[in-house]
């Protein structure tokens, strides 16, 4: 079973990688042929590629000497994966619509104003093509260290869950904060940058559904800080960064439901093809969780980077942690009290992040008696405009 769905796995990925090396290297001779690298040709404007004229149209009105509305976009991601697990007596494979969203976002009033709004599907089977909003709010910048959100939003809790999906380096984000049960959520918060400090703060309602919630529940409070310290490390990329939450919870909440209080500290560094981010993330309540992660990057080329993952969690209960809803519990992943896991893939850029393939495997141990050793192998594509 395991090397039928292997060979499954890499004939998908092979075809897949085929043919986005096909359309990317017809692009890239189009642009060759357009000159040689003598002087005339160097101050010639770039070419526009195939990809530049597709996700172009996603603008769908731009005009920045219109102070009224300056520029209205579509917005939107698809992020699909082929998933294969093994947990010795079980195995389980299936492709995964992971994301789909679509949305329009307006800049106005001289770039000040930015209205979002943004649905989200579940194009898998039984799913709905509406299931409600992730973003629906506006926000208001008075300066660079000073902009205001109001309505639905993400909480940016942690250095895992505050990077963008359409961003993060692995397919998932890391068993802790998946057991922090975050999601997007009506609230207001602050945000801004002055010199090398940034900072983030914001009042969330966790009574959430699909759209706003009824607001019955409890809230959470996130603080953020930030600093650049790159001329500390000598590298090209350095921030470190502290994160706290508070959660008031209520039985009525659906999102950060285990732990009255969080805290996140993170260290981002990039140097020339090399990058790694490290973070540390605990949360307490009716039990002490604390988790370390660290992710090595290594750019092999422009367009082809390697990507590793460690994680180890620890808790002060024997079933405080939990597995990967994707897709550890699929073959009976139990809770326990010490989690490792260890990730390797690759990610190849056709288009930067707006377009690129993916591939890798993880395997995970949970300890306790409910815990179990599981291998994942995944392959995906994830796009976004």
């Amino acid at each position: 079973m395991i090397q039928t769905s292997m060979l499954r796995l890499l004939a998908q990925t092979t075809t897949v990688l085929t043919l986005a090396g096909a359309v990317h290297a017809g692009s890239s001779t189009t642009m060759a042929s357009s000159g040689g690298k003598g002087p005339q040709a160097q101050i010639q404007p770039k070419e526009e590629s195939v990809f530049d004229s597709i996700w172009g149209l996603a603008s769908l009105y731009k005009n920045d000497s219109n102070s009224f509305i300056e520029e209205l976009a579509l917005t939107g991601r698809y992020h699909g994966q082929y998933h294969y697990e093994d947990e010795g007596s079980k195995t389980d494979d299936d492709w995964d619509n992971r994301r789909f969203r679509l949305g329009l976002e307006a800049t106005m009033f001289d770039k000040h104003l930015k209205l979002k709004a943004e649905m989200f599907s579940d194009l898998n089977p039984g799913g709905e093509f509406y299931e409600g909003f992730t973003d629906l709010h506006a926000a208001w910048k008075f300066s660079d260290a000073l902009t205001v959100t109001v309505g639905k939003q993400k909480p940016k809790f942690g250095y895992d869950w505050s990077t963008s999906s359409r961003l993060i380096k692995t397919f998932e984000r890391g068993a802790l904060i998946n057991q922090f049960k975050p999601d997007y959520a009506p609230g207001v918060s602050l945000s801004g940058k002055s010199g090398k400090l940034s900072y983030y703060g914001g009042v969330f309602s966790d009574q959430v559904d699909g759209e706003f919630g009824q607001f019955d529940g409890g809230f959470s409070i996130v603080a953020s800080i930030g600093y650049d310290v790159a001329d500390v490390f000598g590298t090209d990329k350095a921030q470190v960064r502290l994160d706290y939450i508070h959660s008031e919870r209520d039985t009525l909440d659906t999102i950060f439901t285990t732990f009255d209080n969080g805290v996140s500290a993170s260290l981002e560094i990039k140097q020339g093809d090399l990058g790694l981010v490290s973070e540390v993330l605990a949360g307490f309540g009716d039990q002490n969780n604390v988790a370390l992660i660290l992710t090595p990057t290594y750019d092999i080329t422009k367009k082809l980077q390697l990507v590793g993952r460690y994680q180890l969690g620890l808790s002060d209960s024997d079933t405080g942690l939990a597995p990967q809803k994707r897709y550890e519990k699929d073959v009976g992943g139990g809770n326990g009290d010490v989690y490792n896991a260890f990730y390797l893939g690759f990610n190849y850029f056709i288009y930067g992040d707006k377009l690129k393939l993916m591939a890798g495997a993880e395997y995970s141990t949970m300890s306790g008696d409910k815990g179990n050793d599981t291998l994942s192998l995944l392959a995906g594509i994830r796009a976004y405009w």
